[in-house]
Formats: structure tokens, C-alpha cells, sequence
């Protein structure tokens, strides 16, 4: 892109320091072209007898004050064309949340159920997460990815409220091909060394086989934390028809809840293992110590990146330093300060104050109203 077209100030409003000059250079135009006409009307043995001349010397002071203002007030206001990428550095968490949607978790133990009082959990750990990226998957007899790892934890939580083990084609309790999915989940997402998996589940049925997954993944860096959802009494599982799940005898299915087994799944896991509780203590457990990395978010990636302006201002900072080495000079500063306080020149120069304000007519009878005169003649 054109630089011109990227020009613009950083700080505008600077340029209103650029009025004081405007008005002190217009006095000095105004005293020029007074003097000129001054000189084409009188004879030039007259005109030292008439004017009050100033040495053409004691105009440089000003001409260098007049530069060094500009190149200030332009420096301070920030001119810039050129856009820098910066990268961002930001914290980094990634996270998969693993439902347990097994029939047992119809389970009405915890009232309503099991999986109500799970979903309800679920939203309250999304709530929680703000920062990083996060995932969905269920299993009962297959696992199922619900969302990919993402940073829309809206999105997500719009789909929890619609799981129920109902929606499962396939019944059963694969836990151990979920974590492997969740593992894959974080893997593709070039997450190879950290990341967390929250298993919200009631038991499972494998346990070598489950214990065998969480140690592989404890061994690629990943968290497991577990929350246990029901109880150690347990409860029928109600039928959509009214009645209860049974088994191959007929005798009512009560699923009951093993935290001694759930509480070693997490040890191995490296995690914590909480209670499904009526507060937010398990909320505030599982989500306490997160896995973080702080990366550089590359600027090539829109979304996170950041542009600065590179401002040119200071450039010219380096061009007033000979400027203000002038200021050094004997009586520099006292010639600057004499210059501009008499700016215009006295009435004697043929070029006051006053004629900024009233006529030659008009001056003099004002003068004659205060005593004077001699001015007023």
C-alpha cells in the first residue's frame, strides 16, 4: 500500500501549537510591509530619522525559532506511514471435557439425574474457562467428538443442554477410546506437551484398559482430573416407557458410584478428583491450577495479532539539536525574548500595537482624552 495513503497523525492535536507562530509570523509581515511603504513615501536620509530600524541579524533568531517550533510541534504530533506487526504473547490452555453419556447416567440418584445435574456442571466449567481453547467429547459405547478444541465456549455450551445418553447409537462404556480421542483432539491441534482432560463420569467397566489409557497420557504431558457424578448407594435407572433398566435375570439395574476407583483414575492421571457437589467446590477444584504455556502468537495470524505505527517524529528531534545549540550563544535567548515581546514594534516604527486595533484618526483621540497631547497631535 501507498505510504501516502497511510499518513496520518498520532497526536493531532498538537497541531493547534502551530497558531502562536502563525499570529507572531503575520506581525512580522505586517511590520515588513509597513516599513516598505514607509520607504517608497520618504527620502532615504529621512527614513533614519523616521523609523526605528532593526539590525537584519536579529532576524535570525527568529527565522531559527520559527523552524524549531514547526519541527517540534510536527514531532510531537506524531506524523507516521509505516505499519509494524508486533507479536502477541498470550497464555495458552488447552482442555477437552470428556461426558460420560452411559445409561447409568439416567441413574436418579442425584435429582433429577445423573446427566442433568452433569450438564448443568459442564456449563459451569465452560463458564469458567476464559482463556485457551476447549472441547467436547461424549462416549457411551462410542466416543464422539461434539466440538473440537476452540475458543467459542458459547458455542459449546449452546449443544450441552441436547446431550442425554438417548442420542448415543451405540450403548455401552468406551472411556478408554475417548481419552484416546480427547489425546488426538489436543495432538492435531499441536498441543504435544501439556493439556488437561476433565472426565465427567459415573464409573467405568474396563479398568486395566482405562488405567493403561490415562497412564499413556499422563506420559505425553496431559492432566487427567475426574468428576464423580452419583452416589455409593446408586438408583434404578428409569425407561423412557416408566420403568427400570434390568439385566439378563430381570433384576433391576442400580448403578452405584466407586470413588475409591474414580480417585485412582485421577491419581494416575496426575489430576484432581472431585465430588459432584451442590455448590461450586468442584468447579472451583477442577478449575484451580490450570496447564498454561505462554507462546507467541505469530503476526501472520490475523486474528491475534497486533499492528503498531513506527513513528517518525523523533527523526527530527536529531534536527533540532544544532538548532538549539544556538540557544548557547550569548545573548541568543535575550535577543529571541526582546524580538517577540515587541512584536509589533513600538509607535515610533509607524507599525504599532494599537493599529492591530484602531485607526490613525482614532488613536489620537484617545490620546488627547488621557492627557497626551503630544501623541494626539
Amino acid at each position: 500500500m501507498n505510504a501516502l495513503s497511510e499518513f496520518h497523525w498520532l497526536r493531532p492535536e498538537w497541531l493547534w501549537a502551530l497558531l502562536p507562530l502563525a499570529v507572531i509570523g503575520w506581525g512580522l509581515l505586517r511590520q515588513t510591509s509597513r516599513l516598505s511603504a514607509w520607504e517608497k513615501q520618504c527620502d532615504p536620509h529621512l527614513l533614519a530619522e523616521l523609523l526605528i530600524r532593526r539590525a537584519r541579524h536579529h532576524r535570525w533568531p527568529l527565522v531559527l525559532l520559527a523552524v524549531a517550533w514547526v519541527l517540534a510541534v510536527i514531532a510531537l504530533a506524531g506524523p507516521v506511514w509505516q505499519k509494524l506487526p508486533e507479536p502477541v504473547y498470550r497464555t495458552q490452555a488447552a482442555r477437552v471435557i470428556v461426558l460420560d453419556l452411559s445409561p447409568s447416567m439416567n441413574a436418579s440418584d442425584l435429582r433429577p439425574s445423573r446427566i442433568a445435574r452433569a450438564r448443568f456442571k459442564v456449563l459451569d466449567l465452560l463458564n469458567r474457562y476464559r482463556e485457551g481453547q476447549t472441547a467436547l467429547v461424549v462416549f457411551a459405547g462410542e466416543p464422539f467428538v461434539v466440538s473440537p478444541l476452540t475458543d467459542d465456549t458459547k458455542t459449546i455450551a449452546a449443544l450441552v443442554p441436547t446431550l442425554s445418553p438417548e442420542l448415543m447409537p451405540v450403548s455401552g462404556d468406551h472411556m478408554r477410546t475417548a481419552l484416546r480421542m480427547a489425546d488426538e483432539l489436543l495432538r492435531r491441534a499441536g498441543i504435544q506437551d501439556h493439556g488437561e482432560i476433565v472426565l465427567v463420569t459415573d464409573g467405568y467397566d474396563d479398568p486395566a484398559g482405562t488405567l493403561e489409557a490415562v497412564t499413556a497420557l499422563r506420559a505425553h504431558g496431559r492432566r487427567v482430573s475426574v468428576l464423580a457424578v452419583g452416589t455409593e448407594e446408586g438408583a434404578p435407572i428409569s425407561l423412557a416407557d416408566g420403568g427400570f433398566l434390568k439385566d439378563s435375570t430381570g433384576a433391576i439395574v442400580v448403578p452405584r458410584l466407586d470413588p475409591a476407583a474414580l480417585s485412582e483414575l485421577a491419581r494416575q492421571g496426575g489430576g484432581h478428583f472431585v465430588h459432584l457437589s451442590a455448590d461450586d467446590r468442584d468447579i472451583d477444584a477442577l478449575s484451580s491450577n490450570p496447564i498454561v504455556q505462554v507462546r507467541e502468537v505469530r503476526p501472520e495470524s490475523a486474528r491475534h495479532s497486533m499492528d503498531r505505527w513506527r513513528e517518525e517524529g523523533p527523526w527530527l528531534v536529531l534536527v533540532l539539536l544544532p538548532l538549539a545549540a544556538f540557544a548557547f550563544r550569548r545573548g541568543w535567548l535575550t535577543v529571541v525574548a526582546l524580538a517577540v515581546l515587541t512584536l509589533p514594534p513600538d509607535p515610533a516604527s509607524a507599525s504599532g500595537w494599537q493599529d492591530w486595533w484602531a485607526r490613525p484618526d482614532q488613536q489620537g483621540v484617545q490620546a488627547l482624552q488621557v492627557g497626551d497631547g503630544k501623541k494626539g497631535g
